[in-house]
């Protein structure tokens, strides 16, 4: 564990996603990951897809002004806010 200004944080994590058909995707972080599982599943489908974090989604067709310097591009004009990612 890390201390971080004065809190204490866990190594690291990566998330990885198996698919139906067993195809996996398992990046070196959580946004990158995410964006090449939205990629896969395609954005025809993404308007069925509801991904919230507190009151604001997390994927969207909108760019939200506070949080710009996060919204990452996924394709087609959707975007995900991946604020908690220092990643760039």
């Amino acid at each position: 564990m890390e201390i971080e200004n004065g809190r204490l944080r866990a190594k690291k994590k990566l998330i990885r996603v198996t698919f139906p058909d067993g195809k996996v995707i398992c990046c070196n972080n959580a946004s990158a990951t995410m964006i090449a599982v939205l990629r896969a599943i395609g954005s025809d489908k993404f308007p069925l897809i509801k991904l919230d974090l507190c009151h604001l989604p997390i994927l969207a067709r909108e760019i939200y002004p506070k949080y710009k310097a996060w919204m990452k591009s996924v394709c087609d004009g959707w975007y995900l806010n991946t604020q908690s990612s220092t990643d760039n």
